[in-house]
């Protein structure tokens, strides 16, 4: 069974443009799992950076800046394009094929940068551009990623592989086809989450927002129940891989029990955790369930503003939740949150089963009733003549690795889940670590 899963990235904004007009074809919002980025207007971006996604022959490069090329094929397109001609007597190859990496040089044609940094009130943001043959993509993301331009590429490829260059030419209307939303998350389910989100399916529906992540041109996000929406998105998966089957899946509803990660599920159902994460992203992108952040025995948690109408006796929130949950224990756990006392200690005073316990935790989060108190670790550097004496403390060769990453990424303004999920490695691993070298770590609150 695969359980590799790749490195995440906060992405916030996806949109595809009518590269004629930069008229808006289809967008999906708010796409952070961990809601942390502030929505903005994003097509403002556009004109505020001068964008004009067709070509400017005062802006295309000089001849000699293309002959240190050296992919041919890409400098012979080039040629051409400034041109107007063949490089050679022979009859052109672009008609034939596509060039290797066409979006790149359709950007360099039209003096259009891959990536735009923008800062803003304080807060940055990147702002990717492909330049497709009919279409545009514009994708938001707080961070930078290398890596991220390829899984754009495939995506524009395929939303332009579904309309005509005649429908694109001519809409008025929203672009919508259930195919784009299979692309988007067959592309980039791997940088959006990992293995150890926590996939939800609440009981209270105010936790699901009823506005989906994408423009639907009025088609109802709902418009399927939830197992027929999965067997739909199987049957999508089943076409490029055979072994998928819909009977593999059934159980699916019921493992989701909001306490049991990705990996977990899939090594419940056995089957390919890629796949799982897949169905899930898009159940998720489809508004039919939420990502939970995971929580360990060692966070801190205290009451929000919003927790005291619960806590008044008589009270109509008090008499909504004792009856949501058939009896008292949620308002005595309520109760006890104090921003001093870790998960595990409140656990220790609470006549409570495991997992109840740790549902009803996860619910309270849920409704904002409680709110982590977060710990963001300083990592000062650990020197190779130490490393010996790590090692006969028990870390092994890998967690030495870890550690080289660490020291880059613990400076003071992240906490240990956060770190640890973009690492695609368990929070549990990452403090067990930081727990063997104390005298390297300080901890700072915000």
């Amino acid at each position: 069974m695969n359980t590799l899963m790749s490195k995440m990235i906060n992405l916030d904004y996806i949109c595809f443009l009518r590269r004629t007009d930069n008229f808006l074809l289809f967008a999906l919002n708010d796409l952070s799992i961990e809601n942390s980025l502030q929505q903005n207007d994003y097509l403002q971006a556009i004109p505020q950076f001068r964008l004009n996604f067709q070509r400017d022959i005062s802006r295309l490069p000089e001849a000699e800046m293309i002959e240190e090329l050296t992919d041919e094929d890409q400098k012979e397109y080039l040629l051409e394009s400034i041109q107007s001609k063949p490089l050679t007597n022979k009859p052109s190859k672009q008609k034939d094929k596509d060039v290797p990496y066409f979006e790149d040089m359709e950007n360099l044609l039209c003096g259009v940068p891959q990536t735009i940094k923008l800062t803003n009130k304080g807060k940055t943001n990147y702002y990717y551009f492909i330049v497709g043959k009919h279409v545009v993509l514009m994708c938001v993301s707080d961070e930078f990623d290398s890596t991220l331009r390829e899984n754009l590429i495939q995506l524009n490829q395929r939303f332009e592989s579904q309309f005509s260059v005649e429908h694109i030419d001519s809409t008025s209307d929203i672009l919508y086809s259930d195919d784009i939303l299979f692309a988007f998350v067959d592309v980039l389910t791997n940088k959006l989450i990992n293995r150890y989100y926590i996939p939800h399916l609440p009981r209270d529906s105010v936790l699901l927002s009823p506005q989906s992540h994408y423009t639907s041109n009025g088609d109802s996000s709902h418009s399927n129940n939830l197992k027929q929406e999965i067997s739909i998105f199987v049957d999508f998966l089943a076409k490029n891989n055979k072994k998928i089957k819909s009977s593999n899946f059934n159980r699916l509803t019921t493992e989701i029990d909001g306490i049991s990660d990705i990996e977990a599920i899939a090594d419940n159902l056995q089957i390919d955790i890629i796949e799982l994460a897949k169905i899930l992203l898009h159940l998720w992108v489809k508004k039919y369930m939420i990502f939970r952040i995971p929580i360990y025995t060692w966070d801190i948690f205290e009451r929000t503003h919003k927790s005291n109408d619960y806590l008044l006796d008589g009270s109509e929130s008090q008499k909504n939740l004792l009856e949501l949950y058939g009896g008292g224990k949620i308002i005595s756990l309520l109760s006890r949150f104090d921003g001093r006392n870790t998960v595990s200690e409140i656990q220790k005073k609470m006549n409570i089963n495991d997992l109840r316990f740790m549902r009803y935790v996860y619910d309270l989060s849920d409704m904002e009733l409680i709110k982590k108190s977060e710990k963001f670790p300083v990592l000062r550097h650990i020197g190779q003549e130490i490393v010996p004496l790590l090692v006969i403390q028990g870390l092994q060769q890998r967690d030495l690795k870890i550690i080289e990453e660490l020291e880059s990424r613990f400076d003071g303004s992240k906490s240990i889940t956060s770190v640890a999920l973009k690492m695609d490695e368990s929070p549990e691993k990452i403090k067990h670590i930081l727990d063997k070298i104390p005298e390297f770590v300080q901890y700072n609150s915000i």
